[in-house]
């Protein structure tokens, strides 16, 4: 059964958000999330992708974001698999990081 196609038009503003895999602590030390917020940073500039906010906590995150040209899909790839590369390299890990796909959800309002 093929995906519902995500509403993610340059302008929209999402709230996106994903879990570690098993619910394992992804992040926990100043390096890890570091990390995660030096690959949040070249979403502007590579992705046209704004960001509005985020949340880091232990084993998931929330991000606040304003899709860009290229649309968020392209952004998330590239912010969910650096880390999740990074990471596995990190604690010598083998298979998945997250949970799953990204959620997110339109914000139509503040």
């Amino acid at each position: 059964m093929p995906r519902i196609p995500r509403l993610d038009a340059p302008g929209s503003v999402h709230h996106v958000m994903n879990r570690g895999a098993r619910r394992t602590d992804l992040f926990g030390d100043d390096e890890t999330y570091l990390q995660f917020l030096h690959l949040l940073g070249q979403l502007p500039e590579r992705f046209g992708v704004k960001v509005h906010g985020y949340a880091i906590m232990p084993n998931h995150f929330h991000l606040l974001l304003e899709a860009g040209g290229k649309g968020l899909g392209t952004a998330m790839q590239f912010i969910q698999s650096g880390y999740s590369r990074w990471l596995n390299r990190e604690r010598v890990w083998d298979g998945p990081v997250w949970k799953a796909r990204y959620r997110s959800r339109l914000v139509h309002d503040d």
